[in-house]
């Protein structure tokens, strides 16, 4: 199962729970999978987050594979302005 590891500010929306394991085949099964487990999770923060797959950060991870053994990190996009 992929581990989901949520970073301090996300833990308001899972109950202070700082990591979860999910079955997905991809990064679309993952976010219904956090927002079947915490459903006032905010959609818009898990789509429009920066995505780290096993150590890589990934530009487009929607339909990305993941195996059993993968980590994910949802982390906030940072912008330049």
């Amino acid at each position: 199962m992929a581990r989901i590891v949520f970073l301090a500010g996300q833990q308001a929306w899972t109950g202070g729970i700082a990591d979860i394991e999910v079955d997905a085949a991809n990064f679309r099964d993952v976010v219904a999978a956090i927002l079947q487990r915490f459903p006032s999770f905010p959609q818009q923060e898990l789509w429009g987050c920066a995505v780290a797959i096993d150590g890589e950060i990934v530009s487009k991870p929607l339909l990305e594979p993941l195996s059993a053994s993968s980590v994910l990190i949802l982390m906030r996009r940072i912008a330049a302005g």
